[in-house]
């Protein structure tokens, strides 16, 4: 693959302008002229632009055409083939968020444009950063299995949280927040739930990941909060035990979350953010009213506000209950 040392020698000899009035005008030795036509050397930034003033060829198109011969350059020095390029490449799902829509592929036939996009994704200059920034940055309770897929799924929810308009964040309206957030159990609308967190500052993004072992995460993007959810989660009472499981760590590791990004595994718990989140949905005195009066259920729900799902939910994390199924065995 050439480089544009290539491009510019042709450009030469095509307006037959000679490479030691070029090396002048360019303020560099000959030497120097020759190495980036023969493409031993990379060029500088600075001289991309003093070329493209020369020239009138427009500097994105030098970079590009450079970046092109860069990453070729890079893959072949770490891989042993084109195969190999193309079998890591899509150990970050490549084709699979292709077609979903997460990715734009200028040439999806070409390897080296697809680590170029693919990097540009990830916002890491090369695939060696990939394994230290990841362990730096992702931290969680439970061992991540598949860190690659993890890493794209929350790239994705950082370009979607991109697209929302936050207020400025204040800890302090946290409770009322919370207290807002009660009106919204019975309605089952995202829009609404998404449009008030992102009035009181904190961004909410629902993506359904390649893992389903995810179940959401949490971070701070510049001073706001924000919270990323699976999508694979359908059932009600899992999604808001999961959204004040990450209220509760924005809450508790605010400071920590402006440098690391904090996954939350459908297996694993935090104590003290499951108790705030059970304690948000079912208040912890109300639901020992449940379990000491199990078969009047629905009507303390209905007396205190609670969603019946929430109580199942408590009742079924407790083991109370295996499944909602068993609760209407219970009442028949």
């Amino acid at each position: 693959m050439h480089g544009f040392g290539t491009v510019l020698k042709e450009y030469l000899e095509f307006y037959k302008i000679s490479q030691v009035d070029f090396a002048q005008r360019l303020g560099i030795t000959q030497k120097h002229m020759n190495e980036i036509l023969n493409e031993v050397t990379e060029i500088s930034v600075d001289l991309m632009i003093a070329i493209s003033l020369l020239t009138d060829i427009e500097p994105n198109y030098i970079m590009q055409v450079e970046s092109k011969k860069r990453m070729y350059n890079y893959l072949k020095n770490k891989f042993q083939n084109e195969q190999e390029i193309n079998n890591y490449l899509e150990t970050f799902k490549l084709k699979e968020i292709y077609k979903l829509g997460w990715i734009d592929l200028e040439d999806k036939t070409s390897y080296v444009t697809n680590a170029i996009n693919l990097l540009e994704y990830i916002n890491l200059r090369t695939f060696d950063q990939f394994e230290e920034y990841f362990d730096n940055k992702i931290i969680s309770k439970e061992e991540i299995k598949d860190k690659k897929t993890t890493f794209m799924w929350i790239k994705r929810c950082d370009k979607l949280a991109k697209r929302q308009e936050v207020k400025t964040y204040n800890s302090k309206n946290l409770k009322i927040l919370l207290k807002d957030l009660k009106e919204q159990e019975n309605k089952n609308t995202i829009g609404g739930i998404t449009k008030l967190l992102n009035n009181y500052g904190i961004y909410l993004v629902l993506e359904e990941s390649l893992d389903k072992n995810i179940r959401a995460c949490s971070q701070v993007k510049g001073i706001n909060p924000a919270i990323y959810i699976n999508k694979n989660i359908k059932d009600k009472a899992e999604f808001y035990y999961s959204l004040y499981y990450e209220l509760s760590k924005v809450k508790s590791y605010f400071n920590k979350l402006k440098k690391t990004t904090i996954l939350s595994l459908k297996n694993e718990t935090l104590e003290k953010q499951e108790q705030f989140a059970l304690n948000e949905m079912v208040p912890n005195e109300i639901y020992k009213n449940i379990k000491e009066n199990i078969y009047n259920i629905d009507a303390i729900c209905k007396k205190n506000n609670i969603v019946i799902e929430f109580a199942h939910f408590r009742l079924i994390k407790d083991k109370i209950l295996k499944t909602d199924k068993q609760y209407q065995k219970i009442i028949e």
